[in-house]
């Protein structure tokens, strides 16, 4: 029997902690729905930098995370809502895109959304995608996951995941731009995304055994000691260049980042006035290629960096 909650905490660390526990120390089957506020979550194969628009996100306060499964980067808030599926499956049949999405999809169809399968393993609705999917397999387990955009931001998304014109070298992942659309525009039957989820949860509940939400410290042992962390989110993809190009005093400055787990580790230095070269060495390496610590390192060579700081990202 599968076991479905709702949790009310809108912590994205929190969740992808809870996430790993139930995977990894239950035998149960789950399906529970949680929200997060405003955050960004990139895949675990994926740059993050490369990925967001990290100006945008940082003067807007948006969390980055990174989660357990593969696939795109996502943006959330609280006019998403997340599902989270965790089976144990036997050995071969853990990636079952469609009989793991089958609860959802067939919900939404009994609330009078008539979703499609893309063949990208999401749910779209009238030509635009509103729900995007990934899975993680342990052992003869399955996490798999998804968003459901009802009544999301989506100017702020598209900024959020407006990451054109860098110029990385990496093996990452790239994200699958899609148009996007939120449920709400099809049918305003529900109104707030409050009652929405009420009715979502409702149904689902009424098909599955409904639980309290599980609490163990070893959720927030991952929280804390993982997801949190800036080792997981910026230094799990281990290495990746970044050209940087701008103009100083009517010079072209042209560089590259070598950055190894998420640490500058070598500036290639192009065209550079000396004095610029070798305050750049001394003030970003061995330091975190991250836009919010940019922002205070820059300044130190010149208040005319702070203005800059977007070309580093």
């Amino acid at each position: 029997m599968t076991k479905t909650f709702f949790s009310k905490s809108t912590d994205i660390y929190y969740h992808l902690a809870l996430e790993e526990y139930l995977l990894k120390h239950t035998n149960d089957n789950w399906l529970f729905l949680w929200q997060s506020e405003p955050c960004v979550v990139v895949g675990k194969h994926q740059n993050v930098n490369k990925e967001i628009n990290a100006e945008w996100v940082h003067r807007n306060q948006i969390k980055i995370a990174r989660r357990l499964s593969g696939g795109g980067t996502v943006y959330q808030d609280l006019g998403n809502v997340n599902f989270t599926i965790i089976k144990t499956m036997p050995h071969g049949q853990q990636v079952n895109w469609q009989t793991h999405m089958h609860p959802i999809y067939t919900t939404l169809h009994q609330m009078g959304f008539p979703v499609e399968y893309s063949p990208r393993h999401d749910l779209w609705i009238e030509g635009k995608k509103c729900s995007g999917n990934a899975e993680h397999v342990y052992k003869n387990r399955v996490l798999h996951h998804g968003t459901l955009l009802y009544n999301s931001d989506l100017e702020c998304l598209n900024l959020v995941l407006d990451a054109k014109n860098k110029t990385y070298t990496d093996h990452s992942i790239p994200s699958v731009r899609s148009t996007v659309g939120n449920l709400s525009e099809y049918s305003h039957q529900y109104g707030a995304v409050k009652n929405w989820l009420n009715e979502l949860s409702n149904r689902l509940s009424h098909t599955l055994e409904l639980v309290d939400l599980p609490k163990n410290e070893l959720v927030k042992e991952l929280m804390e000691q993982k997801y949190t962390q800036k080792s997981w989110i910026l230094g799990h993809f281990r290495q990746y260049a970044v050209e940087v190009h701008f103009k100083w005093q009517n010079q072209t400055v042209s560089l590259v980042l070598k950055v190894e787990k998420g640490i500058v580790n070598q500036i290639d230095i192009n065209e550079c006035p000396g004095y610029i070269a070798e305050a750049l060495n001394l003030h970003l390496l061995g330091k975190a290629h991250e836009y919010s610590l940019y922002l205070e390192l820059l300044p130190n060579i010149s208040d005319q960096f702070e203005r800059l700081v977007h070309k580093f990202f």
